[in-house]
């Protein structure tokens, strides 16, 4: 049974802890700048400071799960982790449904009634939100994050720390680039470039941050 050290509070903290509660994981120190929404957990430690002294107060036995929304957070937290050689928890929930032939990383979160189909490869410290569908041969790059009920057809491909919003629907082998924005609803029917922001049925481009 892994021991988790849980970085994060809000609505997404509450779906980490619901899931790794479920697969029989133990949320042992939390660090949080309100803990107060989330759930009672007997024997939790909270902690209310910066993240980094947490990190490395955090005993070796210990693994990390960054529980947290914001993409530039994430990344912050996710490499204060990685120079520091500590790993990840894998949080995978009951209902969500993995292929065999699929590939996850450290520090995913796979929500509940997730599908990942077969020969999908999902890297480190990506959410797949609830209802999501990554189809087959698809790619999730580290730290991107896909709405839930969001569809990715047959090897659709997201680059790292890229964001697919609610319901947004990739056609197959449709690319999204480094940091992009799709918006909720949207849907892709050609690729996108890096940290560019699209909207829309079809999806096009309303900014470009490059």
């Amino acid at each position: 049974m892994d021991e988790i050290a849980l970085l994060g509070a809000g609505g997404h903290a509450k779906v980490c802890i619901d899931v790794a509660n479920a697969v029989g994981a133990t949320v042992s120190r939390i660090n949080a700048p309100d803990a107060s929404s989330l759930p009672a957990m007997e024997g939790a430690e909270i902690f209310q400071g910066p993240d980094e002294p947490f990190i490395d107060a955090t005993p070796p036995s210990a693994l990390f799960f960054i529980a947290v929304g914001n993409l530039a957070l994430r990344r912050k937290i996710a490499a204060m982790i990685e120079t520091r050689n500590r790993s990840c928890a894998t949080l995978v929930a009951p209902s969500a449904v993995q292929s065999l032939g699929s590939e996850i990383g450290e520090g995913v979160l796979v929500a509940p009634g997730a599908i990942i189909n077969v020969n999908a490869q999902i890297h480190a410290h990506a959410v797949i939100n609830t209802g999501a569908v990554v189809e087959h041969d698809s790619f999730i790059g580290e730290g991107a994050f896909v709405g839930p009920g969001a569809v990715l057809c047959g090897g659709a491909r997201i680059e790292e720390w890229a964001m697919i919003g609610a319901n947004a629907t990739l056609m197959p082998g449709v690319a999204i680039g480094a940091g992009a924005r799709i918006g909720a609803g949207a849907l892709v029917t050609k690729d996108v470039p890096a940290a560019a922001t699209v909207f829309g049925a079809p999806a096009r481009v309303v900014e470009n941050d490059d």
